[in-house]
């Protein structure tokens, strides 16, 4: 059953998430503590907009992130999407991700964006639900550093 993200889902979310993230292909350190903040953080965004997939009372997918304005419309970012392990290959995420983007029509969204790893998993999977990659555009990143170096 899907249903819309509220911050009462939050723990359950935070699980799902940290589960997901921790494994491969990401290998991520994240902790519940953390993992909960992240998406409290996401879900306190200006037009913040998130779906669950829940079987048997548990959340087994995710999608979130948030619309911003565009001189052209409304573009959306998906920030964060995942399927339980167990749940991957079966269909749920790619369900997930064709209603989600019905909803996003009810909300005069133009365009929506996010950023992955490369990798058939990861790019494939969106390449396969619609998305094209953006030649035109890439991500870049710089280390600031600080009392953060060394921190787990």
């Amino acid at each position: 059953m899907l249903r819309e993200i509220t911050v009462d889902m939050l723990d359950e979310l935070a699980e799902l998430f940290m589960g997901v993230f921790n494994d491969e292909p990401w290998n991520d350190k994240w902790d519940l503590s953390l993992a909960k903040e992240r998406l409290k953080d996401m879900m306190d965004m200006p037009r913040f907009i998130g779906m669950a997939e829940y079987q048997e009372e548990k959340p087994v997918a995710l999608i979130m992130g948030r619309g911003e304005q565009w001189f052209d419309g409304v573009n959306f970012q998906v920030i964060e999407f995942c399927v339980a392990k167990q749940f991957q290959g079966q269909g749920i995420g790619s369900r997930l991700l064709s209603e989600f983007m019905d909803h996003l029509k009810t909300h005069n969204i133009r365009c929506c964006y996010l950023y992955t790893m490369h990798g058939e998993r990861t790019e494939g999977f969106y390449e396969k639900n619609g998305f094209a990659v953006d030649e035109s555009m890439c991500q870049m990143y710089r280390i600031i550093p600080g009392k953060h170096e060394g921190a787990k």
